[in-house]
């Protein structure tokens, strides 16, 4: 849904092509202290053609866009809650600009998309983290120098290692991380209003040497540990990285493939932390305003769902405030908080559900299988792995298309060559630049080789 969504905003396919790399799909292991081995695969591929996308050229572009849409952004200024007013007849909010110098913005609404900061819930005291089963995380970017020679491990998928006190993360980027920030906007603003179809868009590479722009492919490789068995050596992120590698065999073998990127933020810290990063709220919506996003809440990353979640919520964030506008007795805004009260308590007893399953190969499967499965036919979440099999919707969904150690009843096979059939959407690697595209297209939108000669 992500990709409609993005589409639907006014990206067109080409201009996604350009900005970011291909996603196929998830893939999952598992490992322990006792082996030096990556066991128990599993993925969901070939569903359809993603991207894994990098915050700033996104978040460059989604400004752009509201801003051709007649949306007013103000740059470099910070909301000074203790100023502001939100409930009364005549809501201010008081915005402090780069020069010191206050100024009010009157609204009959506020909408909170301040993200992780989660500066409306802050102010009025409802902002909480998680108790029972909360998480931290330390990451850095690498450079991947050879492939660790695992089956399916050279995809261009997210790959996970999860293990018993959390997992790893291993995200392929275009990054344009080293691209001076006016050269950047510059470059998208021109590539949003190029309409051209595939065949006619300059490439990738063509884009950047245009406005002197730098992009490079590198590795988001980080770790997710449960904050309640959190190892606390001496020393920062960096350190704590790399306490997660040196204890297991396995993630240890991996990354001897992977290098660091030095100064991968340009003057900011190589490694970058986050502690007990799944917070919630006691209230979504108010009188007159409302959070999105994670804003509202975050979990964890572990299924990729932050764009998904921030798309689901601010259409029924916008339906919530038409509704209020027309009529504040319709309670648009209490169903609105309804809503993720509800979305909220499901994805946090789900992720409870994954972090607790890892303490053993069979139970990191069994309970992945059941989420993955599940979502693929749109089934209820809670039901176990064994009734997933005999339903009529799973044997109808030919699910082997995009489990590769699953046939259609979901029986694993080891031997993946076995079970092996196209799915909806297949990815191949560039002849030239080694990057993955769509099989279809006939030159590769990152540096213009042919992909059909």
């Amino acid at each position: 849904m992500t990709v409609e969504n993005l589409l639907e905003l006014g990206f067109t396919m080409p201009q996604l092509r350009r900005l970011f790399t291909i996603k196929s799909g998830l893939g999952f292991w598992y490992t322990d202290s006792a082996t030096d081995e990556l066991v128990s695969p599993v993925d969901v591929c070939n569903t359809e053609e993603t991207f894994q996308v990098e915050r700033r050229p996104m978040e460059i572009a989604l400004t752009i866009l509201a801003q051709s849409c007649g949306v007013e952004v103000r740059s470099g200024t910070a909301v000074s809650m203790g100023r502001s007013r939100l409930n009364g007849p005549d809501p201010v909010l008081v915005m402090g600009g780069p020069s010191g110098t206050a100024s009010p913005v009157h609204c009959r609404v506020v909408c909170d998309a301040s993200g992780p900061a989660s500066v409306l819930a802050r102010s009025l005291g409802t902002h909480r983290k998680q108790k029972h089963v909360n998480t931290n995380a330390y990451w850095s970017h690498f450079r991947k120098t050879a492939s660790p020679g695992i089956p399916g491990w050279d995809a261009p998928m997210t790959h996970h290692i999860c293990f018993p006190q959390g997992w790893f993360w291993f995200i392929s980027l275009c990054s344009w991380e080293s691209s001076p920030t006016a050269n950047l906007t510059a470059m998208i603003g021109a590539l949003l209003e190029d309409r051209r179809e595939e065949e006619d868009m300059p490439n990738r590479q063509e884009w950047a040497s245009r406005f002197g722009c730098t992009q490079s492919l590198r590795v988001s490789i980080g770790v997710s540990p449960r904050s309640d068995l959190d190892y606390s050596p001496p020393g920062g992120a960096r350190e704590r990285f790399w306490h997660y590698v040196d204890a297991y065999p396995a993630i240890q073998e991996v990354m001897r493939h992977y290098e660091e990127v030095p100064d991968p933020y340009q003057g900011k810290p190589a490694y970058g932390y986050l502690k007990e990063i799944e917070h919630y709220s006691t209230s979504y919506a108010g009188e007159d305003s409302l959070s999105v996003g994670d804003a509202a809440f975050f979990v964890n990353p572990l299924f990729s769902k932050g764009l998904a979640f921030g798309m689901f919520c601010a259409k029924e964030a916008a339906r919530a405030t038409a509704g209020h506008l027309k009529d504040p007795a319709r309670d648009d805004f209490a169903e609105y908080d309804r809503l993720l009260h509800s979305v909220y308590r499901a994805l946090s007893m789900e992720n409870e559900a994954l972090y607790r399953s890892w303490t053993s190969p069979s139970g990191f499967e069994q309970v992945l299988m059941a989420k993955l499965a599940g979502a693929l036919i749109e089934a209820v979440t809670g039901r176990y792995l064994g009734q997933l099999r005999t339903d009529p919707e799973t044997i109808e969904a030919r699910l082997g298309r995009f489990l590769t150690h699953y046939d259609d009843n979901l029986v694993r096979h080891e031997n993946a060559a076995e079970v092996a059939q196209p799915g909806v959407f297949a990815a191949v690697a560039c002849p030239d630049c080694r990057q993955y595209v769509n099989a279809t297209v006939g030159r590769c939108p990152a540096c213009g080789q042919d992909m059909k000669p």
